[in-house]
């Protein structure tokens, strides 16, 4: 194959991203590009000790779409043939080994041995393993008319189906076990923040100069004798790929999409997304020799940025949901005063080049210095700041914003269970919450009382106190099982309870409320679970039952208390000098 061919093997359309997972399917090159990840070291656990317990065993395999179920059976073939020849070995769950039966049909037969009644009666001990989707398995589980009491209580008590990761001790039965690639992250979290081991191992796996790498091979090989290779988009991107300081860039502007929109990133769609940033739409179904026409025409100059990393990450038309979503994360903000005289500078400059060089974002002899005098104001400023973003000049600023960096910070210590660094958040959303219907005096909520007014404010005191939630603790320094979102937990004295979610967007909010943002009505729509916080938590009546009563007439402005007197059942109405 040559260099074009290869790198069309990491697209999602690819044959070769198809793997068959009930036998050694892997082929060199997916031998090649393998990463091992904790998920695979966890699986040869579960199968060795399967393989010598007495009895029926079932292995579930869990996931959702796409994200690698098969690659890693497959996987297993190449490395334990003989403990996999031991199992019944089934891939696809939605798939019916009969025309005639449905998928639900089938499963009711491959699990029959690990019903209640087989289980305590079993005719000879049956070994398997089964990749399943995990709607599959909800799908089945409701459907099933099979007496699975005990597969139900296994599944329901270790909360696999929900996806809620816990660090205590899972509860066990001795004829199941079970692994979800759901738990396992594309990124590690560590004391210092995050490092996408992931990503990088696969970049690395391609452009590493190494005489192993088929990738790398086929590059040499065509460039060598390339009539024009400055002007080769893919050699430009597929270099610029190469640098440590990119992967890393890259590394972290994944992390902070996953987080904000919830992205679930499979190994595959990781492959698809690195072809995108090397391959441009346009050359995608072109063949080297066509690409190598047209990157070789004079007026191709004018067309290279639109085909180069740069461009191809912020502003691609492809299909992929990655850069769909990374075009509203443009990671660079000009908000910085320091940076918006450099941008007012460059814009204005007649020599914008040196700019660029000052900062080592491009090489004296490449295309863009030859490009950049061409270019209008609205190319040279994003390619000036992407860049900036990609190698990681000394401009001030990047992916790595404070608000993002401390809710990593925050998301290491609650599932490494140290409460106490966790003492500043539990004081911002008490903030957060004191100020979400308005300002109130201290201690007190904003009550809402029906159609919007401004002649009445009607506020409650309310007292929060703190009450950590504990989901168990990471023995790991470096986490790949994580709960991505936080928990926090308040009582409400005396009488109630009530626990937060906070994911990365809400806690962008709740920093911003702390610094004096209001949140509109758009907020409080999208931040559905904070306003039934909220809600909940005026629901539970404060230990003095004091509303306090404000009332607006233009200028004038007069406050009363309605208060109540336990034992006595009397309510008292004063007015507040």
């Amino acid at each position: 194959m040559n260099f074009k061919q290869y790198l069309d093997t990491l697209k999602l359309s690819s044959k070769d991203a198809i793997v068959d997972g009930e036998e050694d399917s892997l082929s060199d090159l997916k031998k090649y590009l393998h990463i091992e990840r904790n998920v695979e070291k966890d699986l040869v656990n579960q199968l060795l000790a399967a393989q010598q317990a007495e009895g029926s065993q079932l292995i579930f395999l869990m996931g959702n779409v796409g994200d690698g179920k098969s690659h890693l059976m497959a996987k297993m073939w190449e490395d334990h043939p003989q403990c996999m020849a031991e199992f019944n070995v089934y891939n696809d769950a939605t798939e019916s080994l009969s025309p005639d039966k449905t998928y639900l049909e089938n499963l009711d037969e491959v699990f029959l041995p690990y019903t209640d009644s087989a289980l305590e009666s079993p005719a000879s001990a049956v070994k398997t393993i089964i990749a399943i989707n995990l709607g599959t398995l909800t799908n089945f589980l409701e459907e099933t008319k099979l007496d699975f009491v005990r597969l139900r209580d296994y599944i329901v008590k270790n909360q696999l189906i929900e996806r809620k990761v816990r660090f205590d001790e899972p509860y066990k039965d001795t004829a199941f076990q079970a692994l979800n690639l759901t738990d396992y992250h594309i990124f590690v979290l560590k004391v210092s923040g995050m490092e996408c081991q992931v990503l990088t191992s696969i970049i690395q796996r391609i452009t590493a100069k190494d005489a192993a790498n088929p990738f790398y091979s086929a590059y040499l090989e065509y460039y060598q004798n390339h009539p024009h290779t400055d002007q080769c988009p893919i050699k430009y991107n597929y270099d610029l790929l190469s640098s440590p300081v990119v992967q890393q860039s890259l590394g972290e502007l994944l992390v902070k999409i996953v987080l904000s929109d919830k992205l679930i990133v499979s190994v595959r769609l990781l492959m698809n997304w690195i072809y995108d940033l090397i391959v441009s739409p346009t050359f995608s179904s072109l063949s080297l020799e066509e690409i190598t026409d047209r990157t070789g025409l004079r007026a191709f100059v004018t067309e290279f940025y639109d085909h180069s990393l740069p461009s191809l990450l912020f502003d691609s038309s492809s299909t992929s949901f990655i850069l769909k979503s990374i075009r509203a994360h443009e990671p660079v903000s000009t908000s910085n005063e320091g940076l918006e005289m450099l941008m007012i500078k460059l814009g204005t400059s007649s020599s914008p080049v040196n700019y660029f060089l000052q900062y080592n974002l491009i090489p004296e002899d490449g295309i863009f210095s030859q490009l950049i005098p061409l270019m209008d104001i609205k190319q040279k400023l994003p390619l000036f700041l992407r860049l900036h973003f990609l190698l990681k000049s000394d401009l001030g600023g990047g992916v790595n914003d404070d608000y993002f960096r401390d809710f990593l910070h925050n998301l290491y210590w609650f599932n490494l269970g140290d409460f106490i660094k966790l003492l500043p958040l539990y004081e911002q959303v008490k903030y957060a919450v004191y100020h979400w219907n308005g300002t109130a005096a201290q201690d007190h909520i904003n009550l809402n009382i029906g159609k919007k007014q401004s002649a009445y404010k009607i506020s409650q005191k309310m007292e929060l106190d703190p009450s950590p939630v504990d989901i168990g603790k990471s023995t790991s320094q470096e986490m790949q099982k994580f709960c991505e979102y936080l928990l926090v937990g308040f009582k409400i004295s005396p009488e109630g309870y009530s626990e937060l979610e906070i994911d990365y967007n809400l806690y962008r909010l709740i920093r911003n409320i702390n610094k004096g943002y209001r949140p509109n009505r758009i907020d409080k729509s999208v931040h559905l679970k904070f306003s039934q916080f909220v809600e909940r938590l005026t629901k539970y009546r404060s230990q003095t039952k004091e509303l306090t009563i404000q009332e607006f007439t233009g200028e004038i402005r007069k406050k009363f208390s309605l208060q109540y007197t336990p034992g006595f059942e009397h309510f008292k109405f004063i007015e507040i000098e």
